[in-house]
């Protein structure tokens, strides 16, 4: 009987005989919090509404942040997640996080932001570079990247899109 039956911790298998247990799993989305952001309405249509909920999420914090911020197809506000944390002078967040995350927000729309803690609101190529793999990736999923922002502690910010738009 020993003989027939093994387990493959690496998967999670469970055989028995000719009998298999497969683990079933799921994944979700959990609300951590809420945060108090002046809005006049629950929906956001460009970088100027954005920008205040993202400079008061991110806009004083000493380390570079990532923040995503959810639309649905009206572009109402689903919900915003803090995906990456770095250091002072740079943050590397992971595509793949921000896709996640939009995927199990049933996001139509996203806005990505992050901080420049020394209130330099100068846009970088690395920023642009990174804009461009998220515009790309979320479009394979039918997910259309509105913008991606830098903010600053002095409450400016600046639109990445419009800097790719004035160098093409």
């Amino acid at each position: 009987m020993a003989a027939s039956r093994t387990r493959s911790l690496a998967c999670g298998l469970l055989s028995i005989g000719s009998q298999m247990q497969i683990p079933v799993t799921r994944i979700e989305l959990v609300q951590s919090g809420v945060i108090d952001v002046d809005l006049d309405s629950p929906y956001v249509y460009g970088v100027e509404t954005a920008s205040r909920v993202f400079t008061s999420t991110l806009g004083r914090m000493n380390t570079e942040v990532v923040g995503l911020l959810c639309l649905d197809s009206t572009h109402k506000v689903i919900g915003y997640s803090t995906v990456a944390m770095g250091s002072v002078d740079r943050v590397t967040p992971s595509v793949a996080q921000i896709l996640r995350t939009a995927l199990l927000s049933n996001a139509s729309y996203i806005i990505v932001a992050h901080n420049h803690p020394s209130g330099v609101c100068e846009i970088t190529e690395p920023d642009i570079a990174l804009t461009k793999r998220i515009g790309a990736a979320a479009q394979l999923m039918d997910i259309s990247l509105i913008d991606s922002l830098v903010v600053c502690p002095s409450g400016e910010f600046a639109s990445i899109r419009e800097s790719m738009g004035r160098e093409q």
